[in-house]
């Protein structure tokens, strides 16, 4: 073989990785992983994209939840999205500060990706129960989503009967990448989004 069939090849299957790792993260999967499947799987790679594609699971409307407020609007429901970054913890403050006696139920949502394994799942969980007792006076409900941060967020927030998402405007880890989590949850999302900012 000519180095330059050899350097298309591997320019081809550097490309499949990019590609999958850049569509799939968007959709809520662990980029990073597509990326190196991609790299080591090259075409064979697409397949099992496909196949994850096709079988991922909207998240659940596991609940239905009267709207909270029905008691003639004397409480707010609150679904924070918490990742343990300063600006989700921002939006937490704000959105505690911002209700005071107003506030209803509240809750702590961490979102993880659709193949991110039992692990995460548990690191998460650990987390977030970490930081609800850290909060004096307050008892919040703990859930962890799978899925892109936004679409879940949104679908967790009109599952759950929530008024209000609090969410930083910047969040942990690399999902910055991958364009801002929170300006596509203001814009898509049904429920009145709170962005926050730790500055």
């Amino acid at each position: 073989m000519s180095a330059t069939v050899i350097l298309v090849v591997a320019a081809a299957w550097l490309g499949i990785g990019l590609v999958l790792s850049l569509v799939l993260g968007r959709r809520g999967h662990d980029p990073f992983s597509w990326f190196l499947l991609g790299l080591m799987l090259g075409p064979f790679a697409i397949a099992l994209a496909v196949d994850s594609w096709r079988h991922e699971k909207p998240p659940s409307a596991r609940r239905a939840v009267a709207a909270a407020g029905a008691d003639g609007g004397q409480t707010v429901d609150v679904l924070v999205g918490f990742d343990g970054s300063a600006d989700s913890l921002a939006a937490l403050s704000a959105a505690v500060d911002m209700l005071g006696t107003r506030l209803g139920r509240l809750t702590l949502a961490t979102v993880i990706p659709y193949d991110g394994g039992l692990e995460a799942e548990r690191d998460s969980r650990a987390a977030l129960d970490r930081q609800a007792r850290l909060m004096t006076g307050l008892t919040p409900s703990l859930e962890v989503v799978r899925g892109h941060p936004a679409t879940a967020l949104s679908a967790e927030a009109d599952a759950g009967g929530y008024e209000l998402v609090a969410i930083g405007t910047r969040g942990a880890g690399r999902s910055h990448l991958f364009g801002s989590a929170a300006s596509e949850l203001a814009r898509a999302c049904k429920v009145p989004v709170l962005l926050v900012g730790a500055a």
